[in-house]
């Protein structure tokens, strides 16, 4: 993806495409959930705000970085209640 803006579409698409019915396709807390964990790998061009360095392509494009956003997204959905893949609805 070459852009936030196409890691955003990414999130929109794999929510639509992913959701097992009307309900869950409405829901605009998954898509959001969704689009969030798409763009998480661009939050890396808001670093340059603070330290002026490029960090693109660096440090958050790492399986470590992965692995870390993986965990706050599952730390995000058990916080909130929401039953991915058990068979509620987000």
């Amino acid at each position: 993806m070459p852009s936030p803006i196409g890691h955003a579409i990414a999130g929109l698409v794999v929510h639509t495409l992913t959701a097992r019915d009307e309900a869950e396709r409405g829901s605009v807390l998954r898509a959001s959930l969704m689009t969030a964990a798409a763009l998480a790998p661009d939050l890396d061009l808001l670093f340059r705000f603070v330290d002026g360095r490029n960090h693109h392509q660096a440090e958050t494009h790492s399986i470590g970085a992965v692995a870390l956003a993986g965990l706050v997204l599952a730390s995000a959905v058990q916080a909130s209640e929401i039953t991915v893949l058990s068979g509620g609805a987000i």
